[in-house]
């Protein structure tokens, strides 16, 4: 049993696998309902549709503001870091991580 331990975890070491922090990966997995904040506004994700580009994979959530339908994009680049913009009315505000508090779930 040990050593099918060993060799199993000799085979997980060997994996080459993108490796992003937790808290950058949240935003990667929103699964709706989900309710965040942004700043003082309330957003409810009601859709998530994920696509691969050039740059790398793109998470777009539908969501409902207090100003309408809206779009929240989170673009895992290069770098591993996550960028991320809100969509409303046509017009693209970048956001920082920070600026969103997540309630509801996210799955696994």
């Amino acid at each position: 049993m040990i050593r099918s331990v060993i060799e199993l975890c000799r085979s997980v070491l060997k994996q080459d696998r993108v490796r992003i922090s937790p808290s950058e990966g949240r935003l990667l997995r929103l699964s709706p309902p989900c309710v965040l904040t942004i700043g003082p506004r309330t957003v409810r994700i009601v859709s998530r549709t994920v696509s691969e580009t050039a740059s790398g994979p793109t998470v777009t959530y539908e969501c409902e503001t207090d100003l309408g339908p809206a779009e929240l994009i989170v673009r895992l680049t290069r770098m591993l870091r996550n960028d991320v913009s809100l969509l409303e009315n046509g017009i693209e505000h970048e956001l920082a991580e920070s600026d969103l508090v997540v309630f509801g779930e996210v799955s696994r």
